[in-house]
């Protein structure tokens, strides 16, 4: 528990200092990436067919999910 304790408070420290020393170079790259529009869509697809088994639900669960990401960059200008 104690190891954990050391552990995370280096991992904290050392992201603490990530952020502290690259601040203006994120901040430069902000200024380049907020001429990016970033459109992120996911489409859900439940495919479900009439009941072929005879359970009596009247329907079967879905057969698979389809979880479908796009990650489009388009540039605004």
């Amino acid at each position: 528990m104690l190891l954990f304790y050391q552990l995370n408070k280096v991992i904290c420290c050392k992201i603490y200092n990530f952020i502290v020393l690259y601040s203006l170079e994120l901040s430069a790259l902000y200024s380049i990436f907020s001429n990016l529009q970033v459109v992120y869509s996911i489409t859900w697809r439940y495919h479900t067919d009439r009941d072929t088994r005879g359970t009596g639900m009247g329907f079967n669960p879905p057969k698979y999910i389809n979880l479908e990401t796009r990650l489009q960059l388009n540039y605004r200008t």
